[in-house]
């Protein structure tokens, strides 16, 4: 009870309990802040089976003017050979046989950001690549590229499955990441057709084609 300046009393209970009210979501909105970031930097990896929900990724389409060898190898330069070194978005930190450990880097929020995500790689070529995820911003993830080779030309199908615990709370999680996740695939899938047709392309087809 705090006293006026003309002698009364005025109660300032329920101005604290709204102060306390403000700060603690103030609080709660930090923590959301700093566990979004650093989940999404994979700094953060919450396993607990607890009310897990599963959705489907894709599938995901595309067809590459390019034999299926040649889109295999395309993609699995990423991990096999000198470009498993010097790849800017996969780092490989372990390998044995046609299973690597490799590490991603992901740009998001326009690149102010940069997402970790850790998977086991199985190279099951020539037709089909397997990803599991081993840390990254949902406790359970695994992913497929099958290829398919038609009169020269390779259809690419990406499926995968996502599952993140917490019910509801974490359906809408794996909503927003799903969204990110499909674009990052998308621009992944137009990279290796881009690389896979060059590789295609005749030398003298490539000279005589406009730069611009």
């Amino acid at each position: 009870m705090a006293t006026t300046s003309n002698g009364g009393s005025r109660d300032v209970r329920p101005t604290v309990r709204v102060c306390a009210g403000v700060l603690t979501a103030l609080g709660a909105a930090a923590a959301i802040g700093t566990g979004y970031w650093l989940t999404t930097a994979g700094k953060c990896h919450l396993d607990t089976g607890w009310g897990r929900r599963m959705r489907p990724l894709g599938p995901l389409h595309i067809s590459i003017a390019a034999p299926a060898r040649t889109v295999f190898e395309v993609i699995t330069g990423s991990y096999l050979g000198p470009a498993a070194v010097t790849h800017h978005t996969v780092r490989v930190l372990a390998g044995r046989g046609d299973t690597v450990v490799a590490e991603y880097r992901t740009p998001v929020h326009g690149g102010r950001r940069t997402a970790l995500t850790l998977h086991a790689v199985t190279l099951e070529g020539p037709d089909r690549i397997r990803f599991q995820l081993l840390r990254g911003p949902v406790p359970h993830a695994v992913q497929q590229l099958s290829l398919a080779e038609y009169h020269g030309v390779t259809t690419v199908v990406y499926n995968a499955e996502l599952g993140t615990d917490f019910g509801a709370l974490g359906s809408r999680w794996a909503n927003l990441v799903a969204t990110v996740w499909e674009n990052t695939v998308r621009l992944g899938l137009a990279q290796i057709r881009a690389d896979a047709e060059h590789l295609t392309t005749p030398p003298s087809e490539a000279a005589d084609t406009p730069s611009g």
